[in-house]
């Protein structure tokens, strides 16, 4: 995956998050995104809150130099 931070956990969660997506995407493609889509919007906004919200209570634990822009980002994709 392209958003490998070196950081297990974090990475483990831009993993799920891809894949998350990628499931939407295959069931879009097999015509089920009308029954699935609304479930699966609602499951992505939670889990990219539980993962944001677990990013940036690392920022501070490993000194990350970039966590202000980081932050910006996230509010941004919300």
């Amino acid at each position: 995956m392209q958003q490998q931070t070196g950081i297990d956990i974090i990475d483990k969660q831009h993993d799920i998050l891809v894949e998350v997506v990628q499931g939407l995407r295959s069931a879009i493609e097999k015509g089920n995104g009308e029954r699935l889509l609304a479930p699966a919007l609602y499951a992505l906004n939670d889990y990219v809150d539980y993962h944001f919200k677990a990013e940036e209570a690392m920022f501070g634990s490993i000194e990350y130099l970039a966590a202000s822009k980081h932050y910006h980002e996230h509010r941004m994709f919300l």
